[in-house]
């Protein structure tokens, strides 16, 4: 019997200027994939809109959907509405131990400004799908912090 795969994945937010930047690492056990990818800010404190259309719903600079770097490969690029509240992102591949850094502009509308506070993200919610060697989909919110860790502990014994 071969050992137990486990997951670990760490999705980080990065406030920066000319956009903003989302980092999403599988720091997984070889065999487990990341296969899908959603943010949903619907809930979170700061009411966070993605803005990525110049004179739409965000304040202030805007910028689209861009991948800035990473080992991992999207099955399309998404098509994100100015204003939206969700994104989801599918791989092609995304194996253990690759990384993935995309940037759009956020903005929250509690507060009108251009700049996230960390305590914006707050009730923001992430759920990593996975296959290969897990076969689960992983779900977390942002608490205020910059990032969300998912999985990671004891590996279940198969």
């Amino acid at each position: 019997m071969s050992a137990p795969a486990c997951a670990e994945i760490r999705v980080a937010f990065i406030e920066a200027a000319p956009f903003d930047r989302f980092e999403i690492e599988n720091r997984s056990l070889p065999g487990v994939a990341i296969v899908g990818v959603q943010f949903d800010f619907s809930s979170s404190v700061g009411a966070l809109i993605f803005d990525s259309l110049s004179g739409g719903a965000g304040v202030g600079v805007s910028a689209a959907f861009q991948t800035v770097d990473g080992a991992a490969t999207l099955a399309e690029t998404p098509e994100i509405a100015d204003g939206a509240t969700q994104v989801v992102l599918r791989f092609l591949r995304f194996p253990a131990g690759a990384r993935y850094r995309f940037g759009i502009d956020l903005d929250a509308q509690n507060s009108g400004s251009t700049r996230v506070d960390l305590s914006d993200l707050a009730g923001g919610a992430v759920a990593v799908r996975l296959s290969g060697a897990v076969e689960d989909t992983l779900m977390g919110r942002f608490d205020g912090g910059a990032s969300v860790a998912l999985g990671g502990g004891v590996c279940a014994s198969s």
